[in-house]
């Protein structure tokens, strides 16, 4: 009986263990996405876009992720910048630094915040962006 005891914590630990991959599995960002984003000029309405695309390299199992990101801009642009950010299973947060293509553009760190649609797609903007950016990004 006492043996049973200390095996106890022993077999919690390993039912846990063998449980949390199917937990975690479903939560999972696949390594490369891809998708659209556009946006339109304050003032004028003049639309404009592109593409981007993100690489997942490190995903932890509090949902912080890293990576990098390439964004195709004429003004402001990321060419695998290093990210950071975090997916809760609906909405997933990436953290990056956009470079300036012109001089002053004053491009800047800026936070993307994308919902979660159907299986593996994301959609979403850059809040507080005077742009009225509207992303789009899907495994590629």
């Amino acid at each position: 009986m006492q043996a049973l005891r200390r095996l106890q914590p022993v077999l919690v630990l390993a039912l846990l263990a063998g449980g949390a991959p199917d937990v975690t599995a479903q939560d999972k960002l696949p390594a490369k996405m891809s998708g659209k984003w556009s946006g339109t000029a304050p003032g004028k309405g003049t639309p404009f876009g592109g593409n981007w695309s993100v690489a997942i390299d490190k995903q932890d199992l509090d949902g912080s992720i890293e990576g990098k990101a390439t964004w195709e801009g004429r003004i402001c642009a990321m060419d695998d910048e290093p990210i950071t950010g975090k997916f809760d299973g609906n909405q997933l947060t990436i953290v990056a630094q956009f470079r300036d293509k012109i001089p002053n553009a004053q491009c800047g760190k800026v936070s993307l915040v994308l919902k979660k649609k159907g299986a593996s797609d994301f959609e979403g903007t850059i809040p507080g962006s005077r742009f009225n950016y509207q992303l789009t990004l899907g495994p590629s």
